[in-house]
C-alpha cells in the first residue's frame, strides 16, 4: 500500500534525481540526457550510439512512475532552461495501460512487456546461433551449417511455444493482480516468484515442478484471483503475440537456459539433437550480465528508431 513514508521516501528520490539532473546539464548542455527505469542503459545505449551518434548521459530513477514524474516536473519547471533540456524518457509497458497520448510522443514506452523481451525473439536468437556460435545460415557447399541453423531456429520456436503454454497461467495471474493493484494503489511484488522453481527447461521439454496454483498460493496465500479469472486471460492471451505480453524477466530467463542447453548439445560427444559434435567457444552471459552481453543482438523495434530519430530532429537539427 502507498504509506505517507512510502510517498516520503518517493519525493526525496525525486529530489536526488532532479539533482543529479541539474549536475548533467550544467557541465553537458549539448547533449541527450536521458531516463531510465533502471540499469535499461544497457539496453538503449546501444541504440542511441547506432542510430543517433551523438553523446548521451543515463539517469537511472528507480522505477516506472519517477521517470514519468521527473518528466512533468521538467516539463513544468520554473527554470526555463530545464524545460528546453535535450531530453529522453523510456519506460516498459509491464501489464500496465499504454501511457495516455498527451506524453506519448515525450516518454518512449515498450510495444512489449518490457526490453527484456526484445532478447527472446527469433531474430535475436537468430544473430546470436551466427555470430556467437558461428553457425550461418548460409556458408558451405554441403549446407551442413545451413541444415544445423534451421534445426536451432525451429527448436528454439518449439520449445518457446511449449515454455509459453506452461507459464500462461502465471501470467494470467500476474497481470490480474497487476489490475487489482491499479484500483486499490497497491503495487504486488512479483520478485518472489523464481522461474527455476517452477519450471524445468530443456530442448523440446518442458515440465512444470508443480501445478502453478499450488505455487502461487505458497507465494501469495490471499491474492484472490479465481481460477475461472485466470483461465479466460490465458484464453485472451493465446490469441496475441505472447513473447510480448508475457514478463520480460521470465522471456530473457528462458533464452539464458535455452542458449546453454543447445550450446551443451552441440558440444556434446553424443548430441541428442544434431549429427556430430561441434566446438563453439562462445560464453553464455549469467543473468547479471545479459543486458550488455548481448544487447547488440536484441531486437530494435521501428518504433524505437522512430522516437530516437524524432528527439534528435527536435534538438539536433538546425530546425529543430
Amino acid at each position: 500500500m502507498l504509506t505517507v513514508e512510502s510517498m516520503k521516501n518517493s519525493g526525496r528520490n525525486h529530489h536526488v534525481k532532479l539533482m543529479e539532473f541539474t549536475r548533467i546539464f550544467a557541465k553537458k548542455p549539448e547533449c541527450l540526457i536521458c531516463f531510465f527505469e533502471g540499469e535499461d542503459d544497457k539496453y538503449y545505449g546501444f541504440r542511441i550510439k547506432e542510430i543517433l551518434g551523438i553523446e548521451w548521459k543515463g539517469i537511472d530513477c528507480g522505477g516506472k512512475q519517477r521517470v514519468i514524474s521527473l518528466f512533468r516536473m521538467l516539463a513544468n519547471h520554473s527554470h526555463e532552461p530545464y524545460r528546453k533540456a535535450k531530453t529522453a524518457f523510456f519506460v516498459d509497458r509491464d501489464f500496465d495501460d499504454p501511457q495516455p497520448p498527451e506524453i506519448r510522443s515525450d516518454i518512449y514506452e515498450t510495444p512489449c512487456y518490457s526490453i527484456e523481451n526484445f532478447y527472446a525473439t527469433s531474430e535475436c536468437f537468430k544473430q546470436i546461433i551466427e555470430t556467437c556460435f558461428k553457425i550461418k545460415e548460409f556458408e558451405d557447399e554441403e549446407n551442413e551449417n545451413e541444415s544445423v541453423f534451421k534445426k536451432c531456429l525451429s527448436l528454439f520456436a518449439e520449445t518457446q511455444e511449449r515454455f509459453h503454454d506452461a507459464v500462461s497461467p502465471l501470467n494470467a495471474w500476474m497481470f490480474l493482480v497487476r489490475k487489482k493493484d491499479a484500483c486499490k494503489q497497491t503495487r504486488t511484488h512479483f520478485d518472489k516468484i523464481k522461474l527455476e522453481s517452477l519450471v524445468s527447461i530443456d530442448i523440446s521439454d518442458i515440465r512444470l515442478k508443480q501445478p502453478v496454483s499450488d505455487y502461487l498460493e505458497h507465494l501469495y496465500p490471499y491474492h484472490g484471483i479465481s481460477d475461472a479469472e485466470i483461465d479466460e486471460k490465458v484464453e485472451t492471451f493465446s490469441k496475441n503475440d505472447r513473447g510480448k505480453v508475457f514478463r520480460g524477466k521470465q522471456e530473457i530467463d528462458f533464452l539464458l537456459k535455452f542458449l546453454t542447453k543447445i550450446k551443451d548439445d552441440l558440444c556434446n560427444d553424443s548430441p541428442k539433437h544434431f549429427d556430430r559434435k561441434r566446438k563453439i567457444s562462445f560464453s553464455v552471459p549469467n543473468s547479471r550480465d545479459i543486458l550488455s552481453g548481448l544487447s547488440q543482438y536484441a531486437t530494435t523495434p521501428e518504433c524505437l528508431r522512430m522516437y530516437l530519430r524524432k528527439r534528435h530532429a527536435l534538438y539536433f537539427t538546425k530546425n529543430g
